[in-house]
């Protein structure tokens, strides 16, 4: 029968009460004491169980520190890539409101497209709440207004946007339909009062009054036709024009409720608060590899606000070390820009007879703007395309296309 012999390099086995005790006191720094192992120093190596013990603890830790399990930084990763991936859809989303919205109003197609105009701040908000649904409402009313104008933007906002991001919210809420329907042909009847309200000023007439009386003259004739000698009160009139605004807004909410149902495979949503989860390539899982602190780097990730005010800092600590010859352009595009919209302005407020005099003011303030940002680019000494023309050749190009360009306007003028 085998003995077992005990290696002559190692103590005797402890008991197991002891060796637990041990320990216990050994994983605790403040616990430990010289006295509590009296013969650890003149041991040359450790036992087997402790190296087992502490080989799989620091296995654990790397582990850890790698992202591998236990540790919250696959989290943190995954949460910054969903807030990346929200932006990134709110900006297409806006983009392809914004676009539809302005070929349809240059191709005089606006009315035969209108019930798609809301839809992808309808999408937006289902998909990712209604934070989401109001960023991508604002940032298509931004884009509108530099491409259109505020008036586009602002009948936009009436008529589309709001009636988008409130559809938006009761659906994610998963609110009945004939509640969303009603709230939202409210919403929409309001907006288009709105409409009515800012267009009236722009042209500086009461359409209000005018759709009224049109509509107390057809029914009145409509009544002398018929053989009813009877003519109605305005106060009749309102309450049919209300009542015909109000079916016309619930046939359009419900047009736009029954085109992309709340069930299909646009919405993509599902419980309130719920995201929809990332990609499976995005996903944290045992085979990624993270380097140490990068979560915790990624979960301290400024919000909208340090965000913006990052960005501010960094432009503004960029722009400090641009030449001198540099930002002269840049003031005067700024003063000629300026100089456009304070005539807009006056335009608004005053009049714009002579209209041929407003023209040509914002048209030469644009020009001179445009042919300023030329030079600078090829004043530029970090542009390489231009590197071999000389700044005087370049002034003397911009003051020639001033010349042109003034005696258009000067043309234009009569």
């Amino acid at each position: 029968m085998l003995r077992l012999h005990r290696c002559p390099g190692l103590p005797p086995p402890l008991p197991q009460p002891a060796a637990c005790r041990r320990l216990a006191i050994a994983s605790a720094p403040e616990l430990r004491s010289p006295i509590a192992f009296p013969f650890s120093g003149a041991r040359a190596r450790d036992p087997p169980w402790r190296v087992a013990v502490s080989g799989a603890a620091r296995g654990g830790e790397e582990r850890r520190r790698w992202g591998h399990v236990g540790d919250d930084d696959g989290e943190d990763l995954g949460e910054a890539l969903a807030r990346t991936r929200q932006l990134v859809e709110c900006a297409m989303f806006a983009a392809v409101a914004g676009l539809a919205y302005f070929l349809s109003n240059s191709l005089a197609i606006e009315n035969y497209f209108s019930c798609f105009f809301p839809l992808p701040i309808v999408i937006s908000s289902l998909r990712w709440g209604l934070e989401a649904g109001r960023k991508t409402m604002v940032a298509t009313v931004l884009l509108l207004f530099t491409l259109s104008g505020p008036v586009k933007a602002s009948t936009y906002l009436l008529m589309h946007g709001v009636v988008g991001l409130v559809m938006g919210t009761v659906w994610r809420l998963e609110t009945n339909w004939i509640v969303s329907i009603i709230l939202c042909s409210i919403i929409r009847a309001l907006g288009a009062c709105g409409y009515v309200l800012v267009s009236s000023f722009l042209i500086r007439e009461n359409i209000l009054a005018l759709i009224t009386v049109n509509i107390h003259a057809s029914l009145t004739y409509i009544l002398t036709a018929a053989g009813v000698n009877m003519i109605p009160s305005m106060d009749a009139i309102y309450v049919l024009f209300g009542t015909l605004l109000l079916l016309n807004c619930g046939f359009f909410v419900f047009l736009l409720h029954i085109s992309p149902s709340p069930h299909s495979s646009l919405s993509l949503s599902a419980t309130p608060g719920q995201q929809l989860p990332l990609p499976r390539r995005y996903q944290s899982s045992p085979a990624t590899t993270t380097p140490p602190g990068e979560g915790k780097r990624l979960s301290k990730m400024p919000r909208a606000s340090s965000d913006a005010r990052l960005l501010i800092q960094s432009l503004s600590n960029a722009y400090a070390a641009t030449p001198t010859n540099l930002k002269i352009i840049d003031l005067y595009v700024v003063f000629a820009v300026a100089t456009a919209l304070v005539q807009v302005a006056y335009m608004g407020l005053v009049g714009s007879f002579p209209f041929n005099s407003f023209l040509s003011g914002v048209l030469s303030c644009i020009g001179t703007a445009v042919l300023a940002v030329c030079l600078r680019i090829q004043v530029n000494k970090d542009n390489k395309e231009f590197k071999d023309l000389p700044p005087e050749r370049a002034f003397a190009d911009f003051v020639l296309c001033n010349l042109v360009l003034h005696l258009v306007i000067m043309n234009f003028l009569g």
